[in-house]
């Protein structure tokens, strides 16, 4: 004979059989929502590449660099951008280069905006350059790093006269005796022979084209 089981037994075991059936349909829809999401972020990345075009990931600064600052890994991160948006020139390994010209906070940062690697205005000599220290007192210019000057010197037989030995050299570091400037190797030699001779003038000049 059988067994035969009472109404209360009876129908644990329906439960019983459909828990299995409720996990698989839960998983099954876990699955669809999961790949509806997916789907919606391939089809937002699509539509951003429709609107912007590729994206090119840059260095951005975090915050403003001034002149002769080191960049460090807290001064940039890397972000994508749209490539329309990427300026020309882009620095791809910008860390511990010194800074040329001054970065605001948010600006890609450029090859132009960067000078040499490491400290000291050696970091700032660009190919070709020379740094020479001129001189100075208390009726000196009063010159900053980055500003850009002509160095004079006495004309050759005249007690009148200059010569300029240097055209819009850029003042690299200065302290209370001496403004350190850049200068092309070819005009190193005449500038070094007027220091020498104790007669410099370092005249300040507008922005250089």
């Amino acid at each position: 004979m059988g067994t035969h089981l009472a109404g209360p037994d009876r129908r644990r075991v329906r439960r019983g059989r459909r828990r299995p059936l409720i996990r698989w349909a839960a998983t099954v829809v876990a699955a669809l929502v999961a790949g509806a999401l997916a789907a919606g972020a391939v089809a937002r990345a699509d539509a951003a590449r429709a609107a912007y075009g590729t994206l090119r990931e840059v260095p951005v600064a975090l915050r403003s660099l001034a002149v002769g600052d080191v960049v460090g890994p807290a001064d940039v991160e890397i972000r994508a951008l749209p490539e329309v948006m990427v300026p020309e020139g882009v620095a791809e390994d910008p860390l511990g280069r010194a800074v040329g010209d001054a970065i605001v906070a948010g600006e890609v940062v450029l090859d132009a905006r960067l000078a040499g690697w490491g400290t000291g205005p050696a970091a700032r000599l660009e190919p070709g350059q020379r740094a020479l220290a001129v001189p100075v007192d208390d009726r000196s210019l009063v010159l900053q790093i980055g500003d850009r000057v002509d160095v004079l010197a006495p004309e050759v037989g005249s007690t009148t006269g200059a010569r300029r030995v240097a055209r819009g050299a850029e003042v690299l570091a200065v302290d209370a005796l001496t403004v350190t400037v850049a200068v092309d190797a070819s005009a190193a030699p005449a500038v070094g022979r007027a220091v020498l001779d104790g007669a410099v003038v370092l005249a300040l000049v507008g922005a250089v084209p």
